[in-house]
């Protein structure tokens, strides 16, 4: 039991610092977000002859 305690604190340490060490990332382009966009103009549905063909290739 005392092994295992041993093993646990060592690695919550090398976590620790190995998250410590990584470096900041870098913030995403998010400029394809700030397009405006009509939403009217905007349609979300599948088209159903691109579904069919994903689902039932010939």
């Amino acid at each position: 039991m005392k092994l295992l305690n041993t093993l646990l604190i060592i690695c919550a340490f090398l976590l620790f610092f190995i998250g410590i060490e990584t470096p900041v990332s870098v913030e995403p382009d998010i400029s394809y977000l700030k397009r405006s966009t009509n939403l009217r103009e905007l349609d979300l549905r599948p088209n159903i002859e691109q579904v069919i063909n994903l689902l039932y290739p010939m």
